[in-house]
């Protein structure tokens, strides 16, 4: 069963973020709570944690790829 990565809510006024950097790869392993992506608002860069323990499988979005929230 696959976990999907969700960008979090990062405030009213941020309508898109970026993805800064992966600090994880394509089939490796990842603990519940720890940090997958590096993300990029126009007011703070925020930790993408991984909500469960697993492999990473597949990335979507590329560095400086945006992303909704």
């Amino acid at each position: 069963m696959s976990t999907e990565l969700k960008i979090p809510h990062a405030g009213e006024s941020i309508t898109e973020v970026f993805i800064l950097e992966w600090t994880k790869d394509v089939g490796d392993f990842v603990n519940e709570g720890e940090t997958v992506a590096v993300i990029e608002t126009d007011k703070a860069n925020m930790d993408l944690t991984a909500p469960v323990a697993g492999t990473l499988t597949k990335v979507l979005k590329a560095p400086g790829d945006a992303a909704a929230p």
